[in-house]
């Protein structure tokens, strides 16, 4: 006999690697592409972005506009740490990120670290941010 195969189980998990993928992989390419349009794709329309050292901002439109204001080039390398379900297709992600801003102007770039926290919104079979907030922190994290 085999054992019962829970289906909802092997649903969560693939929900877990959806949003890890999602998270680790999308996010990272589209944040490192300096595609403003691309970055502003990964948000819901009622999307709220709060970075530290800027104003928050509301929807894509909003994103992608602050995306091109920042006048930079950046790259970033994620640290993922966990994710979860609130329910089916409603759920978080947390990571440390590492993040070099290059200015356009060619000043001194910047290294900056930051804890991110993301709850996600699948919309039509897609993960979505609905809400994303950053905090500084210091670099001494990984040391």
């Amino acid at each position: 006999m085999h054992p019962p195969h829970n289906t909802r189980a092997a649903e969560t998990d693939t929900e877990l690697q959806d949003i890890r993928h999602f998270i680790e992989h999308d996010y990272v390419e589209a944040a490192n592409s300096n595609s403003a349009a691309r970055y502003a794709s990964l948000y819901t329309a009622d999307a709220l972005w709060s970075p530290p050292r800027a104003p928050d901002r509301r929807g894509p439109a909003a994103i992608r506009f602050a995306f091109i204001a920042k006048q930079a080039d950046i790259h970033i390398k994620m640290h993922f740490q966990e994710c979860g379900l609130f329910s089916p297709g409603s759920g978080f992600a947390t990571a440390l990120v590492e993040v070099h801003v290059a200015p356009f102007n060619h000043e001194p770039g910047e290294d900056l670290v930051y804890r991110a926290l993301w709850h996600l919104r699948k919309e039509d079979g897609t993960w979505k941010i609905g809400r994303q907030i950053f905090t500084e922190k210091p670099r001494l994290e990984f040391v």
